[in-house]
């Protein structure tokens, strides 16, 4: 790969995926730049896709190039946000190669087949999925209730009720435990059947506030083996980011 693009939009498709490794993949291609990586636990997985139209200039192959992520955005944060910089990556260069104004990084590559990837990750179609909801970023009783259950609990329980088009969250500690229900104004789609499930309420937790402030809505899926997916385009560069998240149950 061959790009040029400004520092703030390679850290904004950097920073989702460093809120859950600092290792990925880059896959590079004709029509969009993915970076994508499993978690170490094996139990959640990110992938944000950035169109080609995101940069200035673009040229690449298909290939696939392990990465650094967390000491490319320590680079990145010398620069200023508006800055352009020149991303290269083999088999343009021998390293993965950022040039900036009178500054320039070069850093191994990684073997991809080192990190750990699921070659499995496209979301259901929502009509496939036991529920699909989409809810403003920006939803008090979403935030209150990730904030909630982080107090009290290590996990967070997921409830639908899909005749009422209620959606609640639940935890339970050794001393606490919470319970809030998301308003209808904040749900813009709503369909499912009835789910019960917990998960990690410190991933869930990572990936949300990964997401919420790069995007205007998010869409929450759980497929037919209860692993939850929030998915959302980020409002200033144009790049999607979708976690996975595998159930506690």
């Amino acid at each position: 790969m061959d790009a040029i693009t400004s520092v703030e939009t390679l850290r904004d498709t950097i920073a989702p995926v460093k809120a859950l490794v600092n290792e990925a993949v880059l896959r590079t291609g004709n029509e969009q730049v993915q970076l994508h990586a499993l978690s170490n636990d094996k139990i959640a997985t990110v992938t944000t896709t950035l169109p080609v139209d995101a940069f200035e200039e673009y040229t690449a192959t298909s290939r696939d190039i392990g990465m650094n992520v967390e000491r490319l955005d320590s680079f990145l944060s010398l620069l200023a946000p508006e800055d352009q910089i020149r991303l290269r990556t083999p088999p343009q260069t021998d390293t993965i190669s950022v040039t900036g104004p009178n500054l320039a990084y070069d850093g191994n590559g990684i073997n991809p087949q080192t990190i750990r990837q699921r070659s499995n990750h496209t979301p259901l179609p929502d009509a496939q999925a036991k529920l699909a909801v989409i809810i403003t970023s920006d939803a008090v009783s979403l935030r209150h209730s990730i904030i909630a259950a982080d107090l009290c609990s290590t996990t967070i329980t997921i409830l639908s009720r899909p005749e009422v088009s209620v959606l609640e969250f639940r935890a339970t500690g050794d001393n606490d435990d919470m319970h809030c229900r998301v308003s209808r104004d904040a749900l813009l789609a709503y369909r499912g059947e009835r789910v019960n499930t917990s998960y990690s309420i410190s991933k869930l937790k990572s990936l949300y506030e990964a997401l919420v402030s790069r995007s205007t809505h998010l869409t929450i899926q759980l497929d037919t083996e209860l692993v939850i997916s929030l998915t959302a385009r980020h409002t200033g560069t144009g790049a999607t980011t979708r976690f996975t998240l595998g159930s506690h149950n």
